[in-house]
C-alpha cells in the first residue's frame, strides 16, 4: 500500500484504514448514507501519530458545499443547527465571565463559526466575531488581537492541519489562547480502527489527532499546547495566558459527553 506523507510532520505514513465515503457520526442512523460507495483511505503517521486522509484535499469550497456539507449535512450531525451552538455559548460566557483574568473585556472569535449562533447567544455583554470559511458572511480571518479564539468540533474537519495553526498564531494577541474540541484517537485505535464512530467521511471528519500530533502542530506554529478533560484542548503563545485553568476545567464538568442522543 502506498504511503502519504503526514501533513502536520512530512514523515511517511502508513495505510491504517479504509471506510466507504458514506460512513457517518450520527450513530442513531445506518452505518452509511445511502448510495456511497467511494473508498476513503486513512493513513496513520507513526512519528506523530496522526491519522488523516487526501479524500477532500481536492476540493474547493463550492465542491465541500454541495457534496459534504449540503442540505442532508443535518442528517448526519443533527446537533450543528442549534443545539451544539446553545451548548457551547453557555460554556463560552462562563469562560469569559470565570476564567479569564483580565479587567479588559476580551476580543473574541469563534473559529469555525457555521451559521453564527453561537455569537448572538452568548451574551453577558460579550462581543463574539465569527469566521468560517464555507460562510461568505464571514469567510475573511479577522485580523488581530485575539485575546480568546474558540473553536468547538472543528479541526476535525480540516484536509490541511497546519492552516488552522497558522490562522491562530497570527490572531492571538501575546498573552491570548485558543480553547477548542475534538475527539482524540481512542487508546484501543489500532484494534478497532474503522469502527471508532468518529471517522466519518461523510460528516468531513478527516484529520484525527493524539496529543503527541496537537503538540508538534502546534509547536510548529509557536504554541504551547495543553489538553484539557473532555476532549477540550488550549493552545497559546504566552504561559502567561490569562485563562484560568482549573476554573475552566470545572465547566467543562459540566459539558455533556459522549455522543448525545436527539
Amino acid at each position: 500500500m502506498v504511503a502519504a506523507e503526514c501533513k502536520i510532520c512530512g514523515q511517511a505514513s502508513e495505510f491504517f484504514t479504509a471506510v466507504e465515503s458514506g460512513k457517518h457520526c450520527n450513530l442513531q442512523l445506518p452505518a452509511a448514507a445511502p448510495g456511497s460507495g467511494q473508498r476513503v483511505e486513512y493513513y496513520r503517521c507513526s512519528t506523530c501519530e496522526f491519522i488523516f486522509t487526501v479524500f477532500l484535499d481536492t476540493y474547493s469550497i463550492g465542491d465541500l458545499k454541495t457534496r459534504i456539507y449540503n442540505d442532508a449535512y443535518v442528517n448526519f450531525d443533527p446537533l450543528y443547527p442549534k443545539i451544539r451552538p446553545q451548548i457551547n455559548a453557555r460554556f463560552l460566557r462562563a469562560i469569559l465571565q470565570e476564567s479569564f483574568m483580565a479587567n479588559e473585556c476580551p476580543r473574541v472569535l469563534d473559529y469555525g463559526a457555521g451559521n453564527g449562533l453561537l455569537s448572538t447567544l452568548v451574551g453577558g455583554g460579550f462581543a463574539v466575531e465569527n469566521y468560517d470559511a464555507l460562510n461568505p458572511d464571514f469567510d475573511t480571518l479577522p485580523p488581530g488581537p485575539i485575546d480568546v479564539i474558540f473553536s468547538a468540533e472543528v479541526v476535525e474537519h480540516m484536509p490541511f492541519p497546519r492552516v488552522f495553526v497558522d490562522d491562530w498564531s497570527a490572531c492571538l494577541s501575546e498573552f491570548g489562547c485558543a480553547i477548542f474540541s475534538t475527539k482524540l484517537q481512542p487508546s484501543d485505535i489500532d484494534v478497532i480502527r474503522a469502527d471508532w464512530w468518529y471517522i466519518g467521511p461523510r460528516n468531513g471528519h478527516v484529520s484525527f489527532f493524539t496529543e503527541k500530533s496537537l503538540g508538534t502542530l502546534c509547536a510548529r506554529a509557536g504554541l504551547h499546547y495543553e489538553s484539557l478533560p473532555e476532549d477540550w484542548h488550549i493552545a497559546y503563545k504566552n504561559p502567561r495566558h490569562r485563562i484560568d485553568i482549573s476554573t475552566l476545567q470545572r465547566n467543562m464538568a459540566l459539558l455533556p459527553t459522549g455522543f448525545i442522543m436527539v
